[in-house]
């Protein structure tokens, strides 16, 4: 089965932590030259400042934010990136203001309030209880581990007034969801969504795997991906004159370390 990726989370510690040092090595560059430079810079160099820094600290806290899926204090890292980066980006922004004048100072402040007005939203937003709550037990968190780790239906093959089928279960520490979809294509139509709620949510986003069955030529874009559910994009490499459709097996499973600690 195919997988994108963006899915491997490799990448994503070493890019966050230098973006994180490269936002916080602009802040420190510029409060220490600019502290004895004998004239004031351009308002055009707060403006440059401002986009780098918030830019590169926001890489880093969104980075960090996707790692921190499975952890039960998400909410309180989030606040706490949000703080951090508004700290480094008001820093770096103010320390352009050195010997300017009270425009330029005002330009600065606007921007280190719009800046922390959108970080403390983003936390807060973000922090959706619906999706951080321990969603509730049920039959198909319960199937045994010994479950078989091969596909349900192996045939992938559905009946023609079935839509799509779905099966749960434990298996390896890890959640694991099956579907089999039936995506549907009008004449001339090149690209179709499909949408896979995952309820209760899973603890972690998770790794999806799809495939068209068949010989169907079908490319898939899984995004976005989140442990409530996710949304295949299906496209056809043309429109086509006739109406058509076509299967897709996904598989979507996550660790189950943070529920099994609770």
């Amino acid at each position: 089965m195919s997988r994108t990726p963006w899915q491997d989370a490799e990448w994503r510690p070493p890019v966050a932590a230098l973006s994180g040092c490269a936002a916080v090595l602009v802040a420190a560059v510029l409060v220490t030259r600019l502290g004895s430079a004998p004239h004031a810079i351009a308002a055009w160099w707060t403006l440059a400042t401002a986009l780098l820094v918030a830019t590169l600290s926001t890489v880093c806290v969104e980075l960090l934010d996707q790692l921190s899926a499975s952890s039960p204090s998400r909410s309180a890292g989030r606040i706490a990136g949000a703080a951090f980066a508004t700290a480094v980006t008001s820093i770096a922004i103010l320390a352009t203001t050195r010997h300017a004048g009270p425009t330029q100072l005002a330009f600065a402040w606007t921007l280190c309030l719009l800046f922390a007005a959108t970080a403390g939203y983003w936390a807060i937003a973000r922090s959706n209880p619906a999706v951080e709550a321990a969603p509730a037990s049920t039959a198909t968190d319960s199937a045994p581990a010994t479950l078989p780790l091969e596909p349900v239906h192996t045939d992938h093959e559905l009946p023609d007034h079935v839509q799509q089928t779905l099966s749960r279960y434990l298996a390896d520490g890890r959640d694991h969801l099956e579907a089999c979809v039936r995506v549907r294509f009008e004449p001339g139509q090149q690209s179709a969504i499909v949408h896979l709620p995952i309820q209760p949510a899973m603890y972690s986003i998770p790794d999806v795997e799809c495939e068209p069955v068949g010989e169907d030529d079908l490319r898939i874009t899984v995004d976005p991906i989140q442990p409530f559910g996710v949304r295949l994009v299906c496209r056809r490499p043309a429109p086509a004159t006739l109406a058509g459709e076509a299967i897709v097996a996904v598989l979507i499973s996550a660790d189950r370390i943070a529920r099994a600690a609770a």
